[in-house]
């Protein structure tokens, strides 16, 4: 039997195969961190210097993680850019959105969190 147990963490991710507005992909990914303890954006390698570098920057200064990712489906090679920093999850959006899964997935909701 354990002596310590670690609190369970929820991560989400916005992740883009398309890149053409990468600042509102950003938003988005921003927005997420509502509810999860950590929040990442993922990116295909593929992005330009200039919006690869915009999206460093804001995912460095409003703890955002940032990852990249080949287009190869068999083997993306996903590389971590930025980690994000943890956040406590807002409780009132964290059991907004398990109460949205227990009522379209039962099953996968009792899967994740019995």
């Amino acid at each position: 039997m354990p002596l310590l147990k670690f609190e369970p963490q929820t991560v989400s991710a916005e992740i883009k195969i398309y890149l053409n507005q990468p600042v509102v992909a950003f938003g988005k990914a921003v927005a997420y961190r509502l509810s999860p303890h950590k929040s990442y954006i993922v990116v295909p390698g593929t992005i330009s210097k200039d919006d690869f570098g915009r999206l460093k920057a804001l995912c460095s200064i409003h703890g955002v993680g940032l990852a990249t990712f080949s287009l190869n489906k068999d083997a993306p090679d996903y590389t971590k850019i930025v980690l994000p920093t943890q956040a406590s999850s807002d409780m009132f959006y964290a059991n907004q959105m398990a109460r949205r899964l227990l009522d379209a997935q039962p099953e996968l909701f009792n899967k994740l969190f019995s």
